[in-house]
C-alpha cells in the first residue's frame, strides 16, 4: 500500500505539482504585460475638473493614481 502510494506521487503527483507551479509562475510574470494588457495599468493620470466645473471641490490639479504590479 505504501509503495503504491510512493509511486503515485513520483509519478504523477510530482509532475502535475511542477506544471501547476510552472503555469502560475508564468502567469504571474506574463500577465501585467501579455494577458492582461488591457486591464493593468502602471499609472493612470485623470484631469482635473476644476477648471470645466467651478464648483467643484474635488481638488486643483491632476490626479495620478499608481498601480501596484
Amino acid at each position: 500500500m505504501i509503495n503504491g502510494f510512493a509511486k503515485f506521487c513520483v509519478l504523477y503527483l510530482s509532475p502535475l505539482v511542477m506544471l501547476t507551479a510552472f503555469l502560475l509562475s508564468l502567469f504571474a510574470l506574463l500577465s501585467p504585460s501579455a494577458m492582461l494588457h488591457d486591464q493593468v495599468a502602471l499609472i493612470t493620470v485623470t484631469p482635473s475638473t476644476a477648471l470645466t466645473n467651478p464648483l467643484a471641490s474635488a481638488g486643483d490639479g491632476p490626479s495620478v493614481f499608481m498601480g501596484a504590479l
